[in-house]
């Protein structure tokens, strides 16, 4: 049960980390479409976010930066930390979750089952 747990972490890391290199041009298109940005600035650019190495380091220290100190590091577009961005928006989707669950209670369901069988070991045959 753990080695599947933790395969499907990996996987789903590996897709998150995957997902933001799919993104056209690479993260630093954002600042080589402006006419004021050298292709030296674009260089120093990809440098300094570490896109310059090869992809499996990036993953590594990414997963590294992630795992053990919780850095999500910085957002390509605003430069401000993910994380103070996660925080400042996590009371308002914790509230959205709440209203949602007093709205619908049998919602309850889509999260207790899932952490049933995760605690179980997967799902078990009901006997009517």
């Amino acid at each position: 049960m753990l080695e599947t747990e933790l395969t499907r972490r990996n996987a789903f890391s590996l897709a998150c980390f995957a997902l933001l290199h799919a993104i056209p041009g690479g993260p630093e298109s954002v600042y080589a479409e402006n006419p004021r940005v050298s292709p030296g600035d674009v260089a120093r650019i990809r440098a300094n976010f570490g896109l310059d190495r090869p992809l499996p380091l990036q993953y590594a220290l990414w997963l590294e930066r992630v795992v053990l100190h919780g850095d999500f590091g910085v957002s390509y577009t605003t430069g401000a930390p993910v994380s103070a961005m996660i925080a400042e928006r996590l009371p308002a989707t914790l509230e959205l979750m709440g209203s949602a669950l007093v709205m619908d209670p049998a919602g309850i369901e889509q999260v207790g089952i899932p952490l049933d069988d995760f605690i179980n070991g997967g799902p078990r045959e009901i006997a009517w």
